[in-house]
């Protein structure tokens, strides 16, 4: 099991970002999954693109999280995650779709912003019942838990993208092949 370089370009509307990264030659993946984001996130904030960036990781999930936005007014400004946003639900029978609509309406509740549920793989939470709640808990690590109750192992990837024109938020969950 050996070692080799790859170069990763991402052709981003800001321009393309170039940089290297060791990968084991017999599964051709990053020898340091953390480092690679990292270095991705490195070469962003080097590039003099828009935001910046924290990584949280939390078991086997790294959360790319954004500090700094331009604001309306194109400038640099500090930015709280809305998925930092602490949140409690009541223990009831719900679908995973019903879980991320009543998660949504909490963030929105909280930061008196608007949040809905965007792009999903619906079968997949519409199939799933629980009833769990939660209780106390940042937004982010109920939405890891729900997306570990309901992905049947299937890896799930999200993104909280804002809608200026309409001013809202719309949570989006994609499968990662």
């Amino acid at each position: 099991m050996g070692k080799s370089a790859l170069e990763l370009r991402l052709d981003l509307s800001g321009g393309t970002l170039t940089f290297d990264y060791d990968v084991i030659v017999d599964t051709n993946r990053p020898s340091d999954q953390m480092l690679v984001v990292q270095r991705l996130l490195a070469a962003r904030a080097e590039s003099g693109n828009s935001a910046t960036f924290r990584i949280e990781k939390a078991e086997d999930v790294v959360h790319v999280i954004p500090n700094t936005v331009k604001d309306a007014s194109g400038k640099l400004a500090s930015n709280k995650s809305l998925l930092d946003t602490v949140i409690t639900l009541p223990s009831k029978e719900r679908t995973g779709l019903q879980t991320l609509e009543d998660l949504c309406e909490a963030i929105s509740k909280a930061n008196q912003l608007h949040v809905v549920v965007g792009t999903i793989p619906s079968g997949m939470f519409l199939r799933h019942k629980d009833q769990h709640g939660i209780a106390s808990l940042k937004a982010r690590d109920a939405l890891i838990q729900l997306l570990k109750r309901t992905s049947n192992g299937a890896k799930l990837s999200w993104q909280l993208l804002y809608d200026p024109g309409l001013k809202m938020y719309a949570l989006n969950l994609h499968v990662v092949s």
